[in-house]
């Protein structure tokens, strides 16, 4: 199960206040959809991830609490989608998990404690991360794979096992 779900042609809505906890699959979900904001939720103890977003646009994910699941943040090939002052901690896995998406904001979250990568992007271009406070994951802080024209701006990356803050791998730009 699925704590909530905008699937399919749901456009336009908001989450608000919301509590997603112990599900089987992710807390917050959207797919195949344009134009959701999830705002002010928490997320935990969910076997997936605490939030997800796939094959969607224009999907904002804004002030969330994201911890103890088995990834925090996931997009899956979006477009024009955001990240925003979310705090993304404890969870199994990576923080923040960007996958070919394009022009993906990421900015002002705390990504602490992820037995992974804090933030990644992968095959992800056009896209930012700025004013993210990094720390204390078991690998890389931020890392950017076969990611073109991305830019990282004012992001403290520190205390990252194993050492790297912000690493760069076949991308350009």
């Amino acid at each position: 199960n699925t704590g909530i779900v905008l699937q399919d042609g749901v456009h336009n809505n908001t989450v608000a206040n919301s509590t997603g906890h112990s599900n089987v699959l992710s807390a917050f979900y959207s797919e195949s959809s344009r134009n959701n904001t999830f705002i002010n939720s928490t997320a935990y103890n969910n076997s997936d991830t605490g939030l997800a977003s796939q094959n969607s646009n224009q999907t904002a994910f804004i002030n969330n609490s994201v911890y103890n699941n088995s990834g925090g943040v996931v997009f899956l090939t979006e477009t024009n989608s955001s990240l925003i002052n979310n705090t993304i901690y404890s969870n199994a896995g990576i923080g923040i998990n960007i996958q070919p998406s394009t022009a993906i904001s990421i900015s002002g979250n705390n990504v602490r404690n992820s037995t992974s990568q804090g933030i990644i992007l992968d095959g992800t271009s056009a896209s930012s991360i700025s004013n993210n406070s990094v720390y204390n994951n078991s690998d890389t802080g931020v890392q950017l794979r076969n990611s073109p024209n991305n830019t990282v701006t004012t992001t403290s990356s520190y205390n990252n096992s194993p050492g790297s803050g912000i690493y760069v791998t076949n991308s350009s730009g």
